[in-house]
């Protein structure tokens, strides 16, 4: 089968990169197909391994360069595969033959319905029938017989970072524990009373923004010091 006519380059660009050129010239066999494929297509589609004959349904450039997709499907070698084989079925068939029967089935599994009334294959019309070629015959068509389509992009879920806590003060409490309680996180020792804003909010009990807890004149770090309760106004 062969694609010289000048209006069907599109569909030859698309066998090129779908890496089907031998089936279409004739030097790619059933097995050789069911190896590029990585499927039995005896066994799939239930072909004869010496099987030598093909149909093809080609749109003509007009019709797949309507389809803003087109240029997509044509670099990928997977969805040009598939679009290539979906319009490829086994053995040849001239347009006659074609209309006596109800359906057919492509390379690609899809089943393809035939409208004897309305001469037309999947809702396509043969435009240029029975183009002869050493493996098979070729028809050229006025529509898609299958409408090719993109994988879906793979996408990867990024985890959302989680901040690590800081402690810009380096005085044992997280900065947003010193917001929730009221101290500075930028200041050790909020209320200047010579202990840190975590000894006395978890060691001592004290009011980290209050110079003397206790109200007793004595500041609380003096308490800590000399080994008195500086929440304590009796202890002083």
């Amino acid at each position: 089968m062969v694609l010289l006519d000048p209006q069907l380059t599109e569909f030859r660009v698309a066998v090129e990169t779908a890496g089907l050129t031998g089936l279409l010239d004739g030097t790619m066999t059933v097995v050789d197909l069911s190896g590029l494929l990585g499927i039995d297509l005896q066994v799939e589609l239930g072909l004869d391994p010496l099987l030598e004959d093909y149909t093809g349904f080609a749109p003509p450039n007009a019709v797949v360069q309507a389809l803003p997709e087109w240029n997509a499907i044509k670099a990928d070698p997977d969805a040009a595969r598939r679009f290539v084989l979906s319009h490829i079925v086994p053995d040849s068939h001239l347009m006659a033959d074609i209309l006596a029967l109800t359906e057919l089935t492509t390379l690609n599994d899809d089943l393809l319905t035939i409208d004897p009334l309305a001469q037309t294959v999947n809702g396509a019309h043969i435009v240029a029938p029975d183009i002869t070629a050493p493996n098979g015959v070729l028809h050229t068509i006025d529509a898609f017989l299958i409408v090719p389509t993109l994988a879906p992009p793979v996408t990867t879920t990024v985890a959302p970072t989680t901040a690590a806590p800081v402690d810009t003060d380096v005085d044992g409490l997280l900065d947003a524990d010193e917001v929730a309680i009221g101290t500075d996180p930028n200041n050790p020792d909020t209320d200047g009373d010579g202990l840190s804003d975590y000894d006395e909010y978890v060691n001592y009990g004290s009011n980290p923004v209050s110079f003397d807890s206790d109200a007793d004149g004595v500041d609380d770090g003096s308490e800590v010091f000399n080994g008195t309760n500086p929440i304590d106004p009796s202890s002083f």
